[in-house]
């Protein structure tokens, strides 16, 4: 049985032996790109889960998880209009984020913006938190 969470839930298999990002891209960068595609990440939404937060929350007090940070929060609506315009569609998924080659770079290119997923981003917020 598949948890909501889990990769397979969210995705289909694709046929790709591997996944292609920028050379350029910062292995900070790729490693919160992948830890976002498994769902494996320094979000709350999963940190929660272990016991590392005591809230699941973002600032915005939604829940925090890739859907949300990529697809609907207030705090990034700057960078992901450039997201939508590099990606020349209105509407976003994280499947075409997350599985399409524009999308990949695309995500590469949000997540360099916001640096969101990342453990510099976590435990800066931590030291706000306390």
């Amino acid at each position: 049985m598949l948890s909501s969470t889990s990769y397979l839930k969210n995705f289909k298999p694709s046929t790709r032996k591997s996944i292609q990002i920028p050379i350029s891209t910062k292995r900070a960068t790729a490693s919160a790109f992948f830890q976002l595609k498994i769902r494996y990440s320094y979000l709350k939404s999963y940190l929660y889960l272990l016991g590392h937060t005591s809230t699941n929350k973002y600032i915005c007090r939604a829940k925090e998880t890739p859907e949300h940070l990529f697809l609907s929060c207030s705090h990034f609506s700057l960078a992901r209009i450039k997201l939508k315009d590099k990606l020349a569609t209105n509407y976003l998924s994280l499947p075409l984020l997350l599985d399409t080659t524009p999308g990949i770079e695309a995500s590469i290119a949000y997540l360099n913006k916001t640096k969101i997923c990342t453990r510099k981003y976590h435990l800066a917020r931590e030291l706000v938190d306390d």
